[in-house]
């Protein structure tokens, strides 16, 4: 089995327009559904004890100079840390 975690979105606002909903939603796209994903093939993976699980983060997870993308940052360095929890 293999997953693939691709999908990813942002709110282009100023970092003072965002609200809770905009940032809540750009880390259930970026970050939670990854998470879900990876929780339910898991199993699946052991149980046949081979499984690939590619998640696909980007630079902005580990450094930004844009608080503009704050809620894409941080859903991308929540997802380098679930790839390193999972590896």
């Amino acid at each position: 089995d293999i997953l693939i975690n691709n999908a990813a979105t942002t709110c282009d606002t100023l970092f003072e327009d965002k609200t809770k909903d905009n940032f809540m939603n750009t880390l259930d796209i970026n970050l939670v559904a990854p998470f879900l994903l990876c929780q339910k093939i898991g199993p699946k993976m052991k149980e046949n004890r081979y499984g690939v699980i590619i998640n696909i983060s980007s630079t902005n997870g580990i450094d930004t100079p844009y608080i503009e993308s704050v809620d894409y940052d941080a859903s991308k360095a929540g997802l380098i840390s679930l790839s390193n929890n999972l590896a």
